[in-house]
C-alpha cells in the first residue's frame, strides 16, 4: 500500500516536471521568437528607410536637371512610385522641409550660382529657374537673400571686393587680424561622399549622405556636425574638376556601406573664421584669409586642405542667416 502511495506522488511528481520543463521551453521559444522578430522588423525598418532615401533622391536629381521646367507634384510622385495622395507627406516627414520648399531653394541657389559665375541678364536667368516674370523673380530672390539680385551681383563683384574684402565692421588691419581665431580642432570621424565639379554643388552630395546615412543612425542627423572639405584651389583647377567631400560626423564604431567612405580629420591647429551669410560669399572669404589675413598672421599652412563646419543648415534657415565656420590648418 506505502509503495503504491509512493509510486502515485513519483508519478505526479515526474507529470508536474514534464509539465514545468514545457513552460520553460515555451519560454525560451517565445522569447527567441520575439528576439526574432525584432531583428525582422529593425531589418525591414533599415530596408525601407533606405528604399525611400533613393525614392526620394531620384526626385531631387530630377529637380535639378530640370530646375526650369514645370515641376509637378504628380510628376515627381511617379518619379519616386509613389501614391501622390501620400508622397508630400511621407518627404516632408524624411527631410523636413515640404517638397515645394527643397524646388524653391534649389531654383534660388541655381539663380546665385549663375548671377556669380555667368553674364546672363537677369531676365534670362529668372527664366533658367522658371520664372515667367522678372519683377517676380526679384521679389522671391530678396525675401530669400535679402537684397535683389542685381545687389547680390555687384556686392560681389571683384571690384566691390577689392575695396570691400570684409564686412565694414572688421576693415581696419588691426581688426582684421581679430576676426580670425587660432583654434584646436580636435579631429572628428566622418562618413563622406566625394564631389567632383563646382564648390557651390556641393549640396546634392549632402542630400544624397543623409538619404544614406538616415536608416544607420540611431540619433537624428541634426545632431551631427555637417563638414565639408576642400581639397583644390578654384583660381588653378578648372570648376569640373574640383574635388570636395561632403560629410556628417559620425560614431567612431559606425559600420558604413561601400556607398560611403570612412574619413578621419585629425586633430591640429587652425585659423577659424565665422562667416554669416550665403554660402555664395565663402570664396572671397578665402581670397582675404590667403592674400591678406595669412602673411599678416604669423603662421604657416599646414598639409591638409581647408575644411568648412555648417552650424545650420538652407533647408530652415535664409541665406543671410546661415553660419559657417571656416578652418584653414596652420602650424
Amino acid at each position: 500500500m506505502l509503495q503504491a502511495f509512493r509510486r502515485v506522488l513519483f508519478l505526479k511528481k515526474k507529470k508536474q516536471l514534464h509539465k514545468t520543463a514545457r513552460l520553460i521551453t515555451l519560454s525560451a521559444v517565445t522569447v527567441l521568437m520575439q528576439v526574432q522578430w525584432q531583428r525582422v522588423f529593425f531589418m525591414t525598418k533599415e530596408s525601407t528607410l533606405t528604399l525611400y532615401a533613393e525614392k526620394f533622391q531620384r526626385v531631387i536629381d530630377h529637380i535639378r536637371n530640370n530646375i526650369g521646367s514645370d515641376l509637378a507634384l504628380d510628376d515627381l510622385a511617379d518619379i519616386a512610385c509613389m501614391s501622390r495622395f501620400h508622397f508630400h507627406r511621407a518627404y516632408h516627414a524624411f527631410y523636413g522641409e515640404t517638397i515645394h520648399a527643397t524646388i524653391s531653394r534649389l531654383r534660388m541657389h541655381t539663380a546665385a550660382f549663375r548671377l556669380l559665375t555667368s553674364r546672363e541678364s537677369i531676365a534670362e536667368i529668372a527664366q533658367t529657374v522658371s520664372f515667367t516674370s522678372a519683377a517676380a523673380f526679384n521679389r522671391r530672390f530678396k525675401r530669400e537673400f535679402g537684397e535683389t539680385p542685381d545687389q547680390f551681383r555687384k556686392n560681389r563683384s571683384s571690384d566691390h571686393w577689392t575695396m570691400h574684402a570684409m564686412p565694414s565692421h572688421t576693415r581696419s588691419g588691426e581688426q582684421d587680424m581679430q576676426s580670425v581665431d587660432i583654434q584646436h580642432f580636435d579631429g572628428a570621424t566622418l562618413a563622406t561622399i566625394r564631389h567632383v565639379g563646382p564648390y557651390m554643388d556641393i549640396g546634392q552630395c549632402f542630400e544624397k549622405l543623409f538619404g544614406h546615412l538616415m536608416p544607420l543612425m540611431k540619433h537624428p542627423l541634426t545632431d551631427m556636425r555637417a563638414i565639408g572639405l576642400y581639397h583644390d584651389d578654384p583660381s588653378s583647377v578648372p570648376a569640373t574638376e574640383l574635388r570636395s567631400d561632403a560629410g556628417f560626423e559620425i560614431p567612431d564604431d559606425l559600420s558604413l556601406p561601400d556607398s560611403l567612405t570612412r574619413t578621419t580629420i585629425p586633430a591640429m591647429t587652425c585659423a577659424v573664421y565665422r562667416h554669416k551669410g550665403p554660402y555664395a560669399d565663402l570664396e572671397k572669404i578665402y581670397t582675404w584669409l590667403y592674400g591678406s589675413w595669412l602673411p599678416q598672421s604669423g603662421k604657416d599652412l599646414d598639409d591638409y586642405p581647408c575644411f568648412e563646419v555648417y552650424l545650420n543648415s538652407p533647408a530652415d534657415t535664409a541665406p543671410s542667416d546661415l553660419i559657417t565656420d571656416i578652418h584653414v590648418p596652420v602650424k
